[in-house]
């Protein structure tokens, strides 16, 4: 959204990923790579859209395996339920 407003100006790509980084460490699920999504969406110029398909896709599919793999490791209790 910053992006489509203000352009591609490198404190409009700093602070999306700041944004988006400070949002996964409030929701505790940080994933650094997942900081780049900002900066792909603003310098290639995609709309907002671009999260539902390809990048929500994705992830969902990556939750999936990884549950699927450590369900089939009974020693490790996946997804951890500590709050």
């Amino acid at each position: 959204i910053l992006g489509y407003f203000f352009g591609p100006d490198p404190w409009v790509l700093a602070l999306s990923v700041f944004l988006a980084i400070s949002l996964m460490a409030y929701f505790r699920v940080i994933h650094p790579p997942a900081g780049a999504d900002p900066l792909v969406i603003i310098m290639t110029g995609e709309s907002a859209q671009f999260l539902l398909f390809p990048v929500l896709p994705g992830s969902i599919l990556l939750v999936v395996i990884a549950i699927m793999f450590h369900r089939m490791n009974q020693q490790v209790d996946y997804p951890l339920s500590k709050v």
